[in-house]
């Protein structure tokens, strides 16, 4: 019963609102639909602005581990663990601590996916096994099981925190390992949180000019 007289109230709202007057109806119909297409622009804005920053991230990720993985290539050849880690180290130096553009951390595996040198050595240590650093790692173990043709890959395990960018390093006819670039998505949320205000106010605005005249028009109408 409370069910039904709950349906029957909502239903008896709806058939005021359609038996109103064109004065208000006008109006009212009109302003719900500057609202609603308002919002929904907003929200493509939004999601528009997540997706371009983190195309540029990934972009500039895999530049930048073109680049270093060329430098490793030699360096790994003949096991130079200190070059290998300062050329991962270099990108850190300097750094602003919240810019998306900036890796949480890198680290090099070997084609048995074994740490060979990392940028956090106390939470990703030399000589371990990948899938053993935690469930993120393990699942990131996984996807460059699968990569045969070694190949740059954007990897982002489900449920995680982190997406990770990789780059072979390799020359023709051999191959000494994967650079691993990881970014937590978290550093996004400022730049996105700075873009959805622009586009709420931006919202509002529209709003505060568009309704007004809506209003106008629909009395004079």
């Amino acid at each position: 019963k409370p069910l039904v007289n709950t349906e029957g109230r909502l239903s008896g709202a709806m058939q005021r609102m359609f038996d109103l007057s064109f004065r208000f109806k006008l109006p009212i119909w009109g302003s719900l639909i500057i609202v609603t297409t308002s919002l929904s622009m907003s929200v493509v804005l939004m999601l528009r602005a997540y997706g371009d920053l983190k195309a540029t991230v990934v972009i500039s990720a895999q530049s930048m581990g073109r680049s270093m993985a060329v430098t490793l290539f030699p360096v790994m050849l003949h096991d130079n663990v200190w070059g290998a880690f300062k050329i991962i180290s270099a990108p850190f130096q300097g750094a602003q601590q919240k810019n998306p553009l900036r890796a949480e951390a890198i680290f090099v595996i070997t084609p048995q996916r074994r740490i060979y040198v990392s940028s956090q050595p106390q939470h990703i240590p030399m000589l371990a096994n990948l899938s053993t650093l935690g469930p993120d790692y393990s699942q990131l173990d996984h996807a460059l099981s699968l990569n045969r043709k070694q190949v740059p890959q954007v990897i982002e395990p489900p449920g995680s925190s982190h997406f990770f960018v990789t780059v072979p390093i390799a020359q023709p006819g051999a191959w000494e390992g994967t650079l691993v670039m990881a970014y937590a998505n978290s550093v996004f949320y400022p730049w996105f949180f700075d873009s959805m205000m622009h586009a709420v106010l931006l919202g509002i605005l529209v709003l505060a000019v568009l309704i007004p005249i809506n209003w106008y028009w629909a009395q004079r109408m």
